[in-house]
């Protein structure tokens, strides 16, 4: 049995419901995961509902672009269980999940670079949060980490782009947070993360960085994920052969 995993896909439920029946004819896969900067917003949840529903069950992290107010009342009013009848699961940071046999860890949230930071109930990630999916992950060893960007300063060696240099500098360096260096940059709570953890896992996989790209730290491959563009974007775990396929 296969899983996919999905790029950013920021509000196009259309496009990525067209992706998704694609990759399913050609891979069989029967699960999907999204990496977040889903677009989750009152109007992509009508988007989904109007279609019918997504046609295998699709789980999400957040990332830094979603309607975090909308999110956050989703939650705490019970709406995320409306969106499981569409096949839509939203997991929270530090939720585990065994999927065929596979035991998955997610963690969402990154940093902004095009606006500030919202802080309270937002894109942040909070030290409380850190703490938990730390416990959590050590409690449960997943094999496969979801999340949104991936850890600073590790030798995952994602590179800054020169045209994002002053929204790194006015957004995060002058409200005195740090994106780690600029050639191995991402999130430093998640670099804490990778530090705490008891057992690692095999496969990392992320987006935000909008690129495909493949990286070995100690026995973890971290694979990052391009924005959704086209179907064949995108990358398949085998769960019987515990194998990667990646398409690009």
């Amino acid at each position: 049995m296969r899983i996919g995993f999905f790029g950013d896909i920021h509000g196009r439920v259309h496009k990525f419901h067209h992706v998704l029946q694609k990759v399913m004819e050609e891979y069989q896969i029967s699960v999907a995961i999204q990496v977040g900067d889903f677009g989750i917003s009152r109007k992509t949840s009508s988007s989904i509902e109007a279609l019918g529903g997504f046609p295998i069950p699709v789980h999400f992290v957040d990332g830094n672009h979603e309607d975090f107010r909308f999110l956050w009342k989703a939650m705490k009013n019970g709406i995320i269980k409306e969106w499981e009848k569409n096949n839509l699961f939203y997991q929270p940071r530090g939720s585990t999940l065994e999927v065929q046999g596979v035991k998955m860890g997610f963690f969402g949230g990154a940093l902004h670079i095009g606006r500030p930071q919202k802080i309270i109930k937002g894109n942040l990630i909070t030290t409380d949060e850190l703490n938990r999916a730390v416990y959590e992950f050590s409690q449960f060893s997943p094999e496969i980490l979801v999340t949104h960007s991936c850890p600073a300063g590790i030798g995952v060696g994602m590179k800054g782009l020169d045209i994002h240099h002053w929204g790194v500098v006015n957004h995060i360096l002058m409200a005195g947070f740090d994106p780690g260096p600029k050639t191995d940059c991402g999130e430093t709570k998640h670099a804490m993360l990778w530090n705490q953890m008891t057992q690692r896992p095999k496969l990392w996989v992320y987006g935000h960085f909008h690129e495909q790209r493949v990286a070995e730290v100690d026995e973890t491959k971290f694979v990052s994920l391009p924005c959704l563009e086209h179907y064949h974007e995108h990358v398949i775990w085998d769960t019987e052969k515990k194998g990667l396929l990646i398409k690009s």
